[in-house]
């Protein structure tokens, strides 16, 4: 699959600087208070500059840069929990049985998950349990006012709808060339 992503980024450094070496890893820590929705890795809003705009503002402020990114995500080595049923299917597996064997609560949360089966594909030398590139969710958070929604159809009572602006995020754990293709700036936080 091949996607357009958009990272928001400070203006530390300038455009050179942040052009030069955009992505930012954002790190997973919750020892420190630290934690990633999927894990340490490269964020990136899946085709919404409308919504990096919105994390920019609620980040940064008035002063960051939104990139935009070509990347190319080969099937088998990103994990679809957007459009891929059966990964969505093997992770509710893969996750019963993390936290049978690890019955920590901590454990509940994806970020921690994810970053559970790295450390310990990490500490048996081989890939096993987490053998992805990337990952792509939907973040259900209720903020009604940025969704763009369209009811399936009209009936007193029932309201199924689709969300046609949902929040998809793109966290890659890998900053190579094969899948970050090309990258630009797109928009500066000065702009209205």
């Amino acid at each position: 699959m091949e996607a357009i992503g958009h990272h928001v980024c400070s203006f530390q450094g300038g455009s050179e600087e942040v052009l030069q070496n955009a992505p930012f890893e954002a790190v997973h820590n919750p020892s420190i208070g630290i934690q990633q929705f999927l894990g340490t890795g490269y964020y990136y809003w899946d085709y919404n500059i409308e919504y990096a705009k919105i994390y920019g503002k609620r980040h940064y402020g008035k002063y960051f840069f939104i990139i935009e990114s070509k990347l190319n995500l080969k099937s088998g080595t990103f994990l679809d929990l957007v459009g891929n049923r059966i990964h969505m299917e093997m992770l509710i597996r893969l996750r019963k049985w993390v936290l049978e064997k690890y019955p920590d609560p901590q454990y509940e949360y994806l970020g921690n998950f994810i970053e559970l089966l790295k450390r310990l594909d990490k500490e048996i030398g081989e890939v096993k349990y987490f053998p992805y590139i990337a990952v792509r969710a939907i973040d259900l958070a209720d903020r009604t006012e940025e969704r763009k929604n369209i009811e399936f159809v009209n009936r007193d009572k029932i309201y199924s709808y689709m969300n046609l602006n949902p929040r998809i995020i793109i966290c890659v754990y890998t900053k190579n060339k094969i899948v970050l293709q090309s990258s630009s700036i797109v928009y500066n936080g000065t702009e209205r």
